[in-house]
């Protein structure tokens, strides 16, 4: 027969330190302060089946909610550690040349020295381009230029400064656009995200500003 299960229960399991062969699928059936409808905890030949894990508000597994639709910082960084997994070398060349012609946007953020085109601090070279270490890895040159107009209005948020289009605040250069901070450096792995961080949700156990906020030392403020 099915028992409800306690937070402390479902902590336990979630970490790995206890196994449970009971559910918990609604609110009727869970303890009094329970998260409704957190997941359902199963013991098969040795093995923990966790299914509506993302319903939980918090740990690896949590989905956010109110998040950017577009095109995020933290996409960018995600996608870095995630599939292109860097070595602890970092390799700075990217292969391209540079001395009559500025280096090719493709290569990523450049610094051009000695007619190579290099990653700067920050970044390595993976493929001929530079990737991100980590989110704090952020460039602000879109490689767009304003010496008779205007920076383009599809580079995002930007301004003119000596003739380049850089990014404004809270926003990093990536492919020619800003793409906005949304990564407060909080996590949430066990518990949610600390109020002082403002408008946040909890993403694979990360503090993220919801749409709308970008992430201003630690804190989401109003776009």
């Amino acid at each position: 027969m099915l028992r409800p299960l306690g937070v402390a229960t479902i902590l336990a399991t979630v970490l790995g330190t206890a196994w449970a062969d009971e559910a918990c699928t609604s609110a009727s059936c869970c303890d009094s302060g329970d998260v409704e409808g957190l997941m359902q905890v199963r013991k098969t030949t040795g093995e923990i089946h966790i299914s509506e894990a993302s319903a939980l508000p918090f740990g690896l597994t949590a989905v956010g909610t109110d998040m950017w639709k577009q095109r995020t910082w933290t996409d960018v960084v995600s996608e870095v550690q995630g599939t292109m997994a860097l070595d602890d070398t970092c390799a700075t060349d990217t292969g391209g040349t540079c001395g009559l012609t500025d280096c090719d946007i493709w290569h990523g953020p450049t610094e051009c020295k000695a007619g190579k085109c290099l990653c700067p601090p920050g970044f390595c070279a993976k493929e001929g381009k530079c990737w991100p270490k980590e989110a704090s890895s952020c460039a602000r040159d879109t490689g767009g230029s304003c010496w008779s107009f205007n920076c383009d209005g599809s580079r995002g948020p930007t301004f003119c400064e000596e003739h380049k289009c850089v990014c404004g605040l809270g926003h990093c250069a990536w492919g020619g656009k800003c793409l906005p901070m949304t990564d407060t450096g909080g996590t949430c792995h066990m518990m949610g995200c600390d109020a002082t961080r403002g408008e946040t949700t909890c993403h694979e156990g990360r503090c993220l500003c919801k749409d709308g906020y970008i992430a201003l030392d630690g804190k989401c403020t109003k776009l």
